[in-house]
């Protein structure tokens, strides 16, 4: 009798670790190793490696993890993805156009960076690696012809890598053993966290990021409370009803820029903020009811307040008086503030919990609730949880610490993920989805001669329960207003960012501690800071050094960028004489992998960005740059731009306005793709455009279709959308 052929899923699981060496970040391959637990293997190309890898898979269910694989994948594309290599994509993840789980007939890809998003070389340190640790190549470097050295004499660590990779001889040592302990050293790590989590093999790989290893450990370890955290019902008709309901009241954290400059201030941190909301507070949990009735669910609200039973999510009508720190946030949808997160005064309507309302209330707000989501039971559904990782993050060192912070600050957000997304599916699949009368748009790429579909599927996690996400968030904005609060009691407020305060007043000995979960902590002293624009600022430090933050702007950009030049954005915005700050251009990146897939183009494609900050588009606060204050926007005055303020933005035509950078990324990137008749859920949209819309932007042979152009270009694909609907 013929003996039955093994399945990959009767196979014992292998954990091995790959890494490549490129020259430059547009350049081929050089040399690639592989580390499975025991043995080492390299070689110059992965088709060298790929030989050993068909071996190992006659024996093992080989699960490769990579740190960066959408980097990687797109170098190793090309032989990876062959008529011989089968993908199962209905088994792959992608997230945001980057698969980070990618199986095929003889190995299962991970992406490490999802689970641990930090440089290897920063992990290794944290974890307490040593011997075992990648290595710093700098001092190495001094003594080659690589060096690349800064105008003060110190190493640009930077470029002296780069021009070392893109010329060193794929034979050298140093080079060799360097590839060699990155890839030992990231298997250590990943061995590390099984440990640490009391986690095997088999269930580590089934967690692709981050947040779904803490809801596993989160699972495993406190099963109680996790059949508590998601008792909450959300499926049918009426409970797709109630979560978006409740997903109004899920904004997520304040930035704001109260003054643009601060002289002899603080800046303060609260120590693991969504941590200690999670510890210390009870979340609603069960069987929940909604309340039409306005009058019904005032009665509720009032009852709330009194007795201090159960949880709600309330829509309602608030009126908030003139003041500098409001308490609500909310969204505006249309004209000039559309999509910003604003904490305005003024007449206006929202879902908020109770516990925000009450607190609006407290602070002179009036408060009409029109409808709510109402729970009859909270419980701690965190506290153990929490509470045990905070001893380890306080008392351990290394690993054990590192992997404390991660579990306990990924968590929360797994509640509150979003249940549809875009997922890649085999072609075979498309007489499937046509019968089910599903939505899905169709690729091709050229060189891999991979032909592919894209369709949106909808989760049915049990775990997904948004209101423990809105919860969580809700009680960090309060804590981070009774913060704000008392810097302006005692002195000034510049800037606050989801768990931080810049002003100029020393936090009372009750509310700071260096450690303690939410308490304040300082971080430094501030002889000078600037203060822009939310996420973008730079403070000179009571010990003479700097410091330099904005978001979006690459890491290597952001080196050359000083103090000096923020002061010199700062005069520009108060003088009013320009309507852009140049912040840099010509910076060539790569695109995500599936991005390029999906465009038929050649992964090693080049973007050139630029970033300017546009002085047109309105603040989150009214700013004065000049007298060095702002104000809330009051929406009982605010207004939608008028014809003649629409014309006179169009007028600035150079300037970096959304529709003069589409036009900009049009040129760069190829047109859209005109979404197909029948099968993309975008035709509907597109047909609303303007003809003027449609052949500015759209080709029937588009290289992307508008979900990857949005990915492209930074956006989201419903911003995109409304952009180019509204032109």
């Amino acid at each position: 009798m013929a003996k039955k052929k093994q399945t990959i899923e009767e196979k014992p699981l292998r954990l091995l670790t790959l890494d490549t060496e490129t020259r430059g970040l547009f350049g081929e391959v050089f040399r690639v190793g592989l580390y499975d637990g025991e043995t080492y293997y390299s070689g110059y190309t992965f088709p060298e490696i790929y030989p050993i890898i068909q071996d190992l898979a006659t024996r093992w269910e080989c699960h490769v993890y990579v740190h960066n694989l959408d980097f990687d994948l797109a170098k190793i594309a090309k032989d990876f993805i062959t008529n011989e290599m089968v993908l199962d994509l209905k088994k792959a993840v992608a997230i945001n156009n980057q698969f980070i789980v990618l199986p095929s007939e003889h190995m299962i890809l991970h992406d490490s960076l999802r689970i641990l998003p930090m440089s290897l070389e920063r992990i290794t340190k944290s974890f307490g690696l040593d011997k075992e640790g990648k290595i710093d190549l700098s001092d190495y470097l001094k003594t080659t012809p690589y060096a690349v050295y800064k105008e003060d004499g110190t190493l640009d660590k930077r470029k002296s890598q780069g021009k070392y990779f893109e010329n060193v001889d794929p034979d050298e040592p140093m080079l060799n053993e360097y590839l060699e302990m990155d890839c030992r050293s990231l298997h250590t790590v990943l061995t590390m966290i099984m440990e640490i989590a009391h986690m095997s093999l088999e269930d580590f790989v089934r967690c692709p990021t981050a947040a779904s290893l803490s809801m596993s450990v989160y699972k495993a370890q406190q099963p109680d409370e996790y059949e508590d955290a998601t008792s909450s019902n959300y499926y049918g008709a009426t409970g797709e009803m109630m979560e978006e309901f409740v997903r109004r009241a899920y904004y997520g954290g304040r930035t704001e820029v109260f003054t643009p400059q601060l002289e002899d201030g603080y800046h303060y941190d609260v120590n693991s903020l969504y941590p200690h909301v999670m510890k210390e507070n009870e979340f609603p949990i069960g069987y929940y009811e909604h309340i039409y009735d306005p009058e019904k669910a005032r009665t509720n609200y009032r009852f709330w307040k009194k007795y201090r039973k159960g949880a709600g999510i309330a829509e309602a009508n608030v009126t908030v008086p003139d003041m500098h720190i409001p308490p609500l946030p909310t969204r505006v949808e249309h004209g000039k503030l559309e999509n910003k997160l604003l904490f305005p005064v003024g007449s206006f309507t929202g879902v908020w919990t109770y516990d925000e309302l009450e607190k609006a209330e407290q602070l002179g707000c009036t408060v009409e609730v029109t409808q709510t989501t109402y729970w009859y039971k909270t419980a701690p559904v965190f506290k153990e949880f929490v509470g045990y990782w905070e001893d380890i993050k306080k008392n351990a060192e290394g690993a054990k610490r590192e992997f404390s912070k991660l579990v306990q600050n990924s968590l929360y957000g797994k509640f509150g993920m979003r249940r549809e997304r875009e997922t890649l599916a085999p072609y075979a699949m498309r007489d499937e989805l046509e019968d089910k009368d599903e939505l899905f748009d169709t690729f091709y790429h050229t060189e891999l001669d991979m032909r592919f579909l894209t369709h949106i599927t909808k989760s049915k996690a049990k775990y997904i329960q948004p209101h423990i996400a809105v919860f969580v968030t809700s009680k960090a904005r309060l804590l981070l207003l009774d913060g704000l609060l008392q810097q302006e009691k005692a002195g000034s407020v510049s800037y606050c960012d989801t768990d931080s305060i810049a002003g100029t007043a020393v936090m009372p000995d009750d509310m700071v501690h260096k450690d303690d979960y939410g308490k304040w902590k300082l971080e430094n002293t501030i002889k000078q800071g600037i203060f822009l624009q939310p996420k973008l600022y730079a403070e000179i430090k009571g010990d003479g050094k700097t410091v330099i933050k904005g978001k979006g702007i690459p890491g290597e950009k952001l080196e050359d960028i000083t103090f000096t030049n923020y002061e010199e954005w700062l005069h520009t915005m108060g003088a009013k004489k320009q309507d852009s700050i140049h912040l840099y251009d010509g910076y060539e990146s790569r695109q995500k992998f599936v991005t390029l897939l999906k465009a038929n183009k050649d992964f090693d494609s080049k973007v050139v960005l630029r970033k300017t900050i546009n002085l047109l588009n309105e603040q989150k606060r009214v700013m004065d740059y000049v007298n060095n204050t702002s104000r809330p926007h009051n929406l009982d005055t605010y207004e939608e731009y008028s014809p003649s303020e629409v014309q006179e933005i169009l007028a600035y035509t150079y300037l970096d306005d959304d529709v003069d950078q589409l036009k900009e990324f049009v040129k760069e990137i190829g047109y859209i793709r005109i979404p197909a008749q029948k099968t993309s859920r975008f035709r509907f949209e597109y047909e609303q455009m303007s003809r003027s819309v449609r052949s500015k932007y759209f080709r029937k042979e588009g290289r992307l279709d508008l979900d990857s152009f949005a990915d492209a270009i930074g956006w989201e694909v419903n911003e995109l959308v409304e952009e180019l609907r509204m032109s």
